[in-house]
């Protein structure tokens, strides 16, 4: 059996500016076609790709609680955004979400991610979960076997 203090040592450990680096010259982020994100932890538009990331204990990733859209944008127009958002809402309700923001903010936060990249034509993908919590597979529940 290995003793945990060997172990430690053979991972490294890296400070933000150097995670920060590492990210930045790895070819999956820079090859990435993302412009921006949306983060609304910080209610903020972030560009720099190292950052444009979900945590891993949000129960999207982890338990697949939540829901999501693609809104295009077509000649610097969103198509059918009323419909989109609409659909968005239901959705939540549907899954027992409340949606962080109501369906102006979520429209004012899409058009204002379209208008930050200048392009006239892309996909915006958004989503809605439940959040971050604990990785339990069961939070909360006890089960007992006897």
């Amino acid at each position: 059996m290995k003793h945990l203090a060997s172990l430690a040592k053979s991972i490294k450990v890296f400070t933000t500016e150097e995670i920060t680096h590492q990210f930045h010259s790895t070819p999956l982020f820079n090859n990435s076609n993302n412009l921006a994100f949306y983060n609304g932890a910080i209610n903020a538009i972030v560009t720099d790709k190292a950052f444009m990331n979900i945590w891993i204990d949000d129960k999207l990733i982890h338990k697949g609680f939540g829901v999501f859209d693609t809104l295009n944008i077509v000649n610097y127009s969103a198509y059918l955004l009323d419909k989109h958002l609409a659909r968005f809402e239901q959705s939540a309700k549907y899954v027992g979400l409340v949606l962080p923001h109501s369906l102006k903010e979520i429209e004012k936060i899409l058009l204002s991610l379209a208008a930050y990249t200048k392009k006239p034509n892309m996909a915006i993908r958004y989503w809605c979960s439940r959040g971050p919590g604990s990785l339990d597979i069961a939070t909360g529940v006890l089960l007992s076997l006897t």
